[in-house]
């Protein structure tokens, strides 16, 4: 074990104060506030070289506490002049984080509203001439029933299942987003004259009203669907939305006009 020896200490500094500045400046210089691991790390490595170099020094290597220092020095220098790298890379990785949050819908995983809006946004105006988009746009009959009837619990069960029985089996090219409460949305691109809308349509209303059992409850709903077509020249979200939300609302009419025919029957 090396003594503390203070004619070297003061040969080296000149004063007690000096000395510990000397300690105290890499701290100082190599770590900021908002980084305390790199700092410790910084910190670590500055001091047990800083021990090195006195231990060295001791022995009479002036040459190799020269060199020692000097790679000390050589290290904690690219240690900091990488620091932008791995900050830029945090950032990165933050961003993409709070976007994330952003653009997703905490129950269902699927996108919400504003990034299909954002989507339709970019898309629409970049599609080919021979591809058309078309949205397709629903609701659940009964939903407040549900909530009402086996609570929010069941509710939730019930959007999360029918999300995942639609992601399973939703045709590819087409996107699934949750607009907001019990209203969800598909993005169709065919080429013109194709039938993949009828598919989607199909898959919405059969994935809608299968049975889900929650508990000991048989819990089953349907859809109300509204279609809407992307016109040249009038590639605008919200367009599309107020017309497959038009139509949707006439399904729903539709479907309580028959519910009532046939309850009177």
């Amino acid at each position: 074990m090396v003594r503390y020896n203070p004619t070297l200490w003061h040969l080296i500094c000149g004063k007690r104060r000096t000395c510990q500045s000397l300690v105290v400046m890499p701290m100082s210089v190599f770590c900021t506030r908002g980084d305390r691991r790199h700092c410790l790390i910084t910190a670590t490595v500055v001091l047990f070289s800083m021990a090195g170099f006195l231990w060295v020094l001791e022995l009479g290597g002036y040459i190799a506490a020269a060199c020692l220092f000097a790679l000390v020095v050589g290290l904690s220098v690219r240690y900091r002049l990488e620091e932008p790298r791995r900050v830029n890379a945090l950032v990165r990785q933050r961003t993409s984080a709070l976007q994330d949050l952003a653009y997703r819908d905490g129950l269902t995983g699927l996108p919400n509203r504003r990034y299909f809006n954002w989507y339709l946004e970019h898309y629409l105006p970049r599609q080919r001439v021979a591809l058309q988009s078309q949205v397709v746009l629903f609701d659940l009959n009964g939903f407040k029933a549900v909530n009402d009837t086996y609570g929010h619990e069941a509710g939730d069960a019930l959007l999360k299942f029918i999300s995942d029985t639609l992601t399973t089996y939703l045709p590819q090219n087409t996107v699934l987003a949750r607009l907001g409460g019990d209203e969800f949305v598909v993005l169709v691109r065919d080429r013109k004259g194709g039938r993949k809308i009828q598919t989607v349509t199909r898959i919405v209303r059969q994935a809608v009203s299968s049975a889900l059992i929650f508990g000991h409850h048989r819990i089953q709903v349907s859809a109300s669907v509204g279609v809407s077509s992307a016109v040249s020249g009038v590639p605008v979200a919200g367009v599309l939305l107020r017309e497959a939300d038009q139509r949707m609302y006439e399904d729903k009419a539709a479907h309580y006009e028959e519910s009532a025919v046939a309850g009177q029957a």
